[in-house]
Order: structure tokens, then sequence, then C-alpha cells
């Protein structure tokens, strides 16, 4: 049984390319799916485009609520199996998208959302190894550690961790992981990916005035990085203002910490109060289950807008 199982798994991966996950996720074709339903249903309200494309030729998408000038700036699934991230984030758009006409913060700011920052992890993460070659498909294998359940997968579709890709103390960070893998690799230099250079290039070009990065797992929000003091006292009460509305634990300054992630960068060389959000209870290794989805959404159903009026009160250019 054990033989016959392990060829089941060998020709699903190598020559069908796709294998459904014991519950469904959410994937790339939904994320494409509702940006084309909510661009239809709003298309005076909302914008949407590609900043990038991965290595295996997906589109990395960002999208707009709002006309006005000052930004904040979402994004989700850094890593691949966070997909629950973009989830949220496309179920705060649509939300949103239905709140314009109320919501006068619109009038002079924006919401710009990159929902799935790494369309190859997640697709890998979820066992939809189509369009990727035979071959390649192989040296997945050989970084996932020759395991068919690649249920764990947190790097990108070459190997790399795209949350340690950023300059920001990327030079002094150690993973233990010098070569491509499942998760801890950093790549070969800070901003390596075509992701990573996607999202750089398109963060320096927005200019956003206050950042959010979604992760999972731990229900913690990180928001302190080299922080000057005379960012500490802002970033702090804007943190602690987020933490307050989603009940998740308010990290502490860690004067040792080596960075390297988004976050990092945003807060030490684009100088914006920025922070990472964790959601869902605390796992290793393995997705946020859609079970935790709705109380993981009532947490963080206004945290947009929340940050939207701190930038637009904060009289930051």
């Amino acid at each position: 049984m054990l033989r016959r199982t392990m060829l089941l798994s060998i020709y699903v991966y190598f020559f069908i390319g796709s294998y459904a996950m014991a519950d469904s996720p959410y994937t790339y074709n939904d994320l494409e799916h509702d940006l084309v339903l909510l661009h239809e249903r709003y298309p005076e309200k909302i914008f949407y485009g590609s900043i990038g494309k991965t290595s295996y030729g997906r589109q990395i998408y960002a999208l707009r609520i709002g006309n006005g000038e000052k930004a904040i700036l979402l994004s989700g699934a850094h890593h691949a199996r966070e997909w629950m991230t973009s989830m949220l984030l496309m179920k705060m758009a649509t939300v949103y998208a239905g709140e314009i006409e109320k919501e006068p913060l619109l009038e002079k700011g924006a919401i710009w959302i990159v929902p799935m920052v790494n369309p190859d992890g997640v697709s890998i993460q979820q066992g939809d190894f189509r369009g990727i070659p035979w071959k390649d498909r192989i040296s997945l294998w050989r970084m996932n550690r020759f395991s068919f359940s690649f249920t764990r997968w947190k790097a990108n579709g070459r190997g790399v961790n795209l949350n340690r890709q950023y300059p920001a103390g990327w030079k002094e960070m150690k993973t233990g992981v010098d070569h491509p893998s499942y998760q801890f690799y950093k790549g070969a230099h800070a901003i390596s990916e075509a992701e990573t250079k996607a999202l750089a290039r398109f963060t320096k070009s927005l200019k956003p005035v206050i950042s959010a990065a979604y992760h999972s797992t731990g229900r913690e929000i990180f928001w302190h990085y080299q922080t000057s003091d005379q960012q500490k006292e802002r970033d702090y009460r804007l943190a602690k203002a987020v933490a307050d509305k989603t009940g998740y634990h308010l990290s502490q300054p860690d004067k040792n910490a080596v960075g390297s992630g988004f976050t990092d960068w945003l807060i030490a060389e684009i100088k914006i109060p920025a922070m990472t959000i964790e959601i869902g209870k605390e796992r290793v290794n393995t997705e946020v289950p859609l079970r935790e989805f709705e109380a993981e959404w009532k947490a963080n159903r206004d945290i947009g807008w929340l940050l939207l009026k701190e930038a637009l009160d904060s009289g930051q250019k």
C-alpha cells in the first residue's frame, strides 16, 4: 500500500501537476476572478493592475480604493502558506468598495492593496504545479526535502524566502540555509527576486504614508526596527491602536533584532510607520485553517479605515 501511494504521488506531481488540499484554499485563480468581479461591480471606484510578474509568469496585482493623494499600502502573502492574508485583504477590498459612497476619507486618500505578493509560492503550497516544467518540479521536490506534501512551503517558486529579501539588515541576517529551500533561504543578494523587485519599485513610486504587511501566525503585531526616538512615540501609538482594535498582542521592541523583512525596510529606509500583522492562532509550518477566517476577519475588518484616517490626520507628506 505504501509503495502504491508513493507511485501515485509521483504520477500526480510530475505528470498531472495539481492535487486538491483538504480544505478549499484561496488560490491565485480565485484572486484573479475576484479582481475582475470587483472592477466590474465598481468600475468607477476600483482600479487594479499588475506591478510585475513572477519567474513563472504569474501577475503580481495591486488594487486601489479611492482617488486621494495620500495613500496607505497593505500587502499579503509574502509567504506561500500564508494565503489566508490574501483572502482577508480581498474581503476588505470588497467591503470597503461597497462603503465608498459614505466614506469621505477616500476623497482625500487611497487604500492600495497588494493581496498576493508570492503567487508562485501560493500555488506550489496548494499543490498546483501547472505551468512549471517537470525539470523545475524536480528542483522544487529537492528543495522540499523530497516530500510530496508542500503544505509547509513558505518560499517563492525559486526557493527564496521573500520576507528575508529586503536591504535593511539583509547582510546581517543569518538563516542557517545557504541554498534554495522551502522556507529559510534569503537569496543570493537583497532584492534578487522578481516579486521583491516589483514590490520595492512599486512602493518607492507610490510613496505610501503608512503600511501594514499581513502575515500568519500568532495574532501579534511587530512595529519596531531600529526605530529612532523621534519615530518611536508616533509608531507605538499607531501600532497600539491597531492592537486595541484587533485584540492582538503588541510586540516589545528588540534592540538586537536583525531585519531583512519588508516592514523593517519600510521603517529603516523609507522612514514611514509600518507594521507586520500576524493573523491566526500560533502554528508551525502550516497555513491557518479556514475555520479561523471569520474571527480574523472580524478582528481586522476596520484596520484599513483606521490606518487611512491616521494617514490623513498625521500631516505627513
